[in-house]
């Protein structure tokens, strides 16, 4: 049965649900795209990394109470106004859909919940592709370090984007608004 994208909502991640992040982040189809690089860190590490450095991490959850993916806002830098963030699809789900739905709501919940001027993504280049299409459009590269990640072989590049406070309400929110419909915006905010 199909997912209705619209019931895609976050939840904020509890302890009991690392059993299962924690296959995610082992799982040998996704380990590689995740904070640990395809290492198999020890369970309790494990714990104690999910939340070191974290501002507010979820899951993209259904009606059906399916987790879709991870979604994570960390190294906010709340006196210059930026803040990192990732997504880790579920490896059991590879369509990533919901956990595309689920990225939107988080980079909304980031701007509309505190003064952040910037949201940056670091991107390994084999992880590029997986980049949303309208956030890639929308999103500025400002950085890139060639050569920088071993992966399959090989060296990387990673890419740094970053994703500006304006450009969110005014080019990127309205594309998602059926998504983001029910979220309201603080009084005053706006595209300027």
């Amino acid at each position: 049965m199909a997912t209705e994208l619209s019931e895609v909502h976050l939840e904020p991640v509890r302890p009991e649900h690392l059993p299962e992040l924690y296959r995610w982040a082992t799982d040998l189809r996704s380990a590689f795209h995740w904070r640990f690089g395809g290492a198999t860190p020890d369970p309790d590490r494990f714990a104690e990394a999910m939340w070191s450095g974290v501002l507010c991490q979820f899951l993209a959850t259904d009606a059906a109470g399916l987790h879709h993916g991870l979604l994570v806002a960390y190294g906010a830098d709340h006196v210059n106004g930026h803040a990192y963030f990732a997504v880790q699809g579920n490896p059991e789900r590879p369509t990533g859909m919901g956990a595309t739905v689920g990225l939107v709501q988080l980079i909304d919940h980031l701007f509309r919940h505190w003064p952040l001027r910037k949201l940056y993504a670091e991107l390994p280049g084999y992880n590029a592709s997986e980049f949303s299409g309208a956030l890639r459009r929308h999103a500025k590269l400002e950085g890139t370090f060639s050569d920088h990640i071993f992966f399959d072989g090989r060296y990387w590049d990673q890419v740094v984007y970053a994703l500006y406070r304006a450009d969110w309400f005014a080019h990127v929110r309205p594309r998602f608004a059926m998504l983001l419909d029910d979220l309201e915006l603080p009084s005053g905010q706006s595209g300027e």
